[in-house]
Order: C-alpha cells, then sequence, then structure tokens
C-alpha cells in the first residue's frame, strides 16, 4: 500500500527541522542555536508520523522539558495557550525560596499577573499572594510594612530552602536582586545534562 504523507503532520516536521538545523532560519538561535536537535529516529519523516500521529487540531508540537531535543519521549500536541506556558522565557516568580511560573498561579488563584507579580516582590508569603483579599491589606503603609516584615524573615534564614547553608560560596544574587542558591543550581543543571544524555542515547562506536 503506498505511503500518504499527512501535510498537517508533514508542515511541522518540516519547521522543526528548520529550526534545529538551519542556520539562516529565523528562531534557529533560539533551538539548533543553543543545542536543541531532533532524534535521529526523526530524521525519517515516515518514523515521526507513526509516533505523533494522529496530530489533535488546534495544536501545537511541544518539547516538554525545554532544555531536550525533539524526540517521542519528549514531544506532545497542546494547545497555544498550554504552549505558551512551557515557554523558555515564560515570567517566574520566587516566593518563600520557591519559584512558581505566574502563570500558573493566576490560573489558581483568578488574580491578574501583575498583582502576583506585585506581591511576591513586596516578600509576601504563598498564601497572601494568592489571597483575594490579602491579610496584609491594600493601602501602601500596609504593603510596605509587610514587605518590611517579610525581608527581615527571609534574612534571618541561615539556610536556603532545600538545607544548604548560606554562605559566600553559596549565595547566588539574581538579576532582581534575590538571594538563590548556587548550589541548588548547580545541582540543577547537573540533573539537566544527565536527562540530555541520556535522552540522545548511547554514544556510537
Amino acid at each position: 500500500m503506498p505511503f500518504t504523507v499527512q501535510p498537517e503532520l508533514y508542515d511541522v516536521w518540516k519547521s522543526m527541522r528548520e529550526r534545529c538545523r538551519n542556520p539562516r532560519f529565523k528562531q534557529f538561535m533560539d533551538y539548533g542555536g543553543r543545542g536543541i536537535d531532533i532524534c535521529p529516529e526523526w530524521d525519517d519523516y515516515r518514523t515521526f508520523e507513526r509516533d505523533m500521529s494522529p496530530r489533535p487540531k488546534g495544536t501545537l508540537i511541544d518539547r516538554i522539558d525545554n532544555d531536550l531535543g525533539y524526540s517521542k519521549t519528549n514531544c506532545r500536541w497542546v494547545t497555544h495557550k498550554e504552549s505558551q506556558r512551557n515557554r523558555r522565557n515564560a515570567l517566574w516568580i520566587e516566593i518563600e525560596g520557591v519559584r512558581h511560573r505566574v502563570v500558573e498561579l493566576a490560573d489558581q488563584s483568578g488574580l491578574k499577573s501583575d498583582t502576583i507579580v506585585a506581591r511576591a516582590k513586596a516578600g509576601l508569603s504563598l498564601q497572601d499572594v494568592l489571597s483575594p483579599k490579602p491579610r496584609f491589606g491594600n493601602s501602601p503603609e500596609q504593603v510596605e510594612a509587610a514587605w518590611r516584615k517579610s525581608a527581615a524573615a527571609r534574612a534571618a534564614r541561615t539556610h536556603c530552602a532545600n538545607g544548604h547553608e548560606w554562605n559566600a560560596e553559596s549565595i547566588l544574587i539574581t538579576k532582581d536582586g534575590a538571594r538563590a542558591c548556587r548550589i541548588c543550581c548547580r545541582l540543577k543543571m547537573a540533573r539537566r545534562r544527565t536527562a540530555k544524555a541520556a535522552a540522545a542515547g548511547p554514544a556510537g562506536p
């Protein structure tokens, strides 16, 4: 029986290859330029179609882990809204030492993203950040008092959320001026490298 290409899948496969393999492609630096590639099996369009068919109407191909490449185990079909949530530049905030994706907190609380970011930057607890009527009140004076109290509590901490002691070697200051744990960052990057190596498979002879 002759093989018939599915146009809606072939276009995705072709665009995927452009992003990862064509240095002249406008989005190459966000994909191939930073090491994102396609698994060898998907160099064959038929294998890609077999692994990803059918494509639900109105969906996009999405990598579950944005630091890994395109493969059957790391790809799925998602809506445009779901794809936006998984973008590398999606807005994150840190609350009580834990990173949260703003859009997920907004969906959870029903609050605007700007409100959540403002409250988080004021140093409030997760409960107060998500509260429809925060306990700290709405006046500038009340927000300022809550921020000062929270800032004092953070400054008094001697360890990060994962138990690493704050010291000159472990403290990392982020672009926002927040305190982050260098050890946690290194461990996270090591896990990503391990996962990426596992997804790439064993090296050739």
